[in-house]
């Protein structure tokens, strides 16, 4: 869900309020001296406020977003320049926006007479989550971004709620860069295991990760030794177990 606010200038609140003010007045004019047409009347005043020479979108300016969103953000708004101001509806900006998935906020400016001003907040992608036989990306809150793009230089990530806790997992991974993860699956919602680039899977356990880690790069140090074997466990604590051990070819 786009979180959105519409934020008024002084300049638009003092322009409301004159407008307001004058609308009373005539009403109560209109009130006593055309009692027979005062909705008439009411009617006529209201569609020349509303329709007021300079109220009428000149410009959009949107801040925040990259040239690729600011470009879907122009083709999904729904107004158009010369659209009146008064009639532009912020509701339905935002549910146009909603449909860009790269748009975490939005802040709607109605800046009069002119001028619609957009603030954006985009989602930043960590990893590409395969569910339900679909790829989509997701951002460090496990949102996931839909209508995008997918970005292979991203980790994949699957299991069941791994777009909830992978962002931990990852941050945890930073300090480990020699590590080439390619994937990660989360297993029975409790625990990772790493699918490095050359295949090696590694089990971790569902506590202590960062010690499991720190056991893994102390052990690893010996030269090919992740190259040598298909998987290694790290599921029981202070243990490195090779498994699958292959031929390696040193020529």
């Amino acid at each position: 869900m786009i979180k959105y606010r519409q934020s008024n200038s002084k300049k638009t609140r003092l322009i409301k309020k004159s407008l307001l003010m004058g609308v009373v007045f005539v009403c109560i004019v209109l009130c006593v001296f055309f009692k027979n047409d005062l909705y008439k009347y009411i009617g006529m005043l209201a569609n020349n406020i509303i329709n007021i020479s300079d109220a009428h979108v000149k410009r959009v300016i949107i801040i925040g977003a990259s040239p690729t969103v600011e470009k879907l953000i122009k083709a999904n708004l729904g107004i158009k320049t010369g659209d009146s101001i008064f009639r532009v509806s912020t509701t339905n900006m935002l549910n146009n926006l909603s449909k860009i998935g790269w748009i975490k906020e939005a802040i709607i400016h109605k800046i009069l007479p002119n001028i619609i001003k957009l603030e954006i907040k985009e989602r930043i992608p960590i990893a590409v989550y395969h569910a339900n036989k679909k790829y989509t990306l997701i951002d460090e809150a496990g949102v996931l971004i839909t209508n995008t793009e997918i970005n292979p230089g991203l980790p994949l990530i699957s299991g069941a709620d791994a777009n909830l806790y992978v962002n931990s997992m990852l941050m945890v991974l930073k300090n480990y860069p020699k590590l080439k993860v390619k994937s990660l699956v989360f297993v029975q919602k409790r625990r990772w295991n790493l699918i490095l680039e050359n295949n090696v899977t590694i089990k971790l356990p569902d506590k202590d990760v960062k010690n499991a880690l720190q056991t893994l790069s102390i052990a690893t140090k010996q030269k090919n030794i992740i190259d040598a074997v298909t998987a290694i466990d790290m599921r029981i604590p202070g243990n490195v177990i090779m498994c699958g051990l292959k031929t390696v070819n040193n020529h």
